[in-house]
């Protein structure tokens, strides 16, 4: 599935949203829509010292959305999920590998997630 003009833009104000909800106004973040995000949904990028971050939606999907499937609801919580990458960027352990590292972030993040959406 591609994402849309539409679908960034809505992704992009979602973002601005939760980060203001999380007091990550201190960043300088731009977006981009394209293909450099890979084989995820989006993915953030980040110079902690600078407090810059990019944040890219990738502009294909590998999904094949249901008849009860809310494009504008995966693309907040993707938004959301981002956003808690870039909360939690300045707290990551430089000693430990990277799984080790993306397995604590999204630990996290998931919980964050539940309790957000609750």
């Amino acid at each position: 599935m591609k994402t849309t003009k539409r679908h960034f833009e809505y992704f992009r104000e979602r973002c601005e949203h939760w980060i203001k909800v999380l007091g990550l106004v201190g960043w300088a973040v731009d977006y981009h829509h394209d293909n450099k995000a890979g084989e995820v949904y989006a993915k953030v990028n980040a110079d902690v010292n600078g407090r810059v971050a990019s944040i890219t939606l990738s502009n294909s999907w590998d999904i094949i959305p249901s008849v009860d499937f809310d494009m504008d609801e995966q693309l907040n919580r993707t938004a959301l999920h981002e956003c808690l990458e870039l909360l939690l960027f300045p707290a990551k352990d430089r000693y430990c590998s990277r799984s080790v590292e993306d397995e604590r972030t999204h630990a996290v993040i998931r919980t964050l997630e539940k309790v957000i959406h609750a």
